[in-house]
């Protein structure tokens, strides 16, 4: 009887102790399933490759995103359109065009994504011909479930490579959401 009595008695304090355990939160995860375009005014690039600094800005880029479910979305096409060189490429005419879609693009936690799988090909007309530069990998951003803007603020994980070098790139940027309902919670 008393070792009936025991074993009760540690039934019930195991069930209070799992009762008090704190719940481990969920990961993060889409809200405004569906199309999205995603514009930007105010993209920008900068790069340093060993020792041959350039940059770009564009004053009309464009993101589609595709929300399939709470846990799943992708880039399913890019533009970049009113592209102006810097540093090295200062004047030079050029045009860019995303590849390899989709791009993968995963919730990290509440208000942050990452991109994954961006490809980039940039073409630069120079009198000596045309010069090609490769800008791929990944990139983390933030957005704001309010406004639902989001923002790459000097993000890392983009390697440029081509005839201009090879080298580390950031990138900086806002893009809002056509619907206004695209969120990471």
């Amino acid at each position: 009887m008393l070792i009936f009595k025991f074993v009760r008695m540690l039934t019930a304090v195991a069930a209070t102790a799992v009762v008090g355990v704190p719940q481990i939160a969920s990961a993060a995860t889409f809200d405004g399933l569906g199309a999205h375009t995603l514009t930007s005014l105010n993209l920008g690039l900068t790069a340093n490759l060993g020792g041959v600094l350039y940059g770009f800005s564009c004053t009309d880029s464009a993101l589609a995103l595709v929300v399939t479910n709470a846990t799943t979305a992708n880039v399913t096409g890019a533009s970049f359109s009113h592209c102006t060189g810097a540093g090295a490429i200062a004047g030079v005419p050029f045009h860019m065009t995303g590849t390899g879609f989709p791009w993968r693009v995963t919730a990290l936690a509440s208000g942050t994504f990452a991109i994954d799988g961006i490809h980039v090909t940039q073409v630069f007309t120079l009198p000596s011909g045309p010069l090609d530069e490769t800008l791929e990998g990944s990139l983390e951003g933030t957005i704001n479930n309010t406004t639902h803007v989001a923002t790459f603020a000097n993000a890392e994980g983009l390697t440029a490579t081509g005839g201009l070098g090879t080298g580390a790139a950031t990138v900086s940027g806002t893009f809002s959401d056509s619907l206004s309902s695209l969120a990471v919670t």
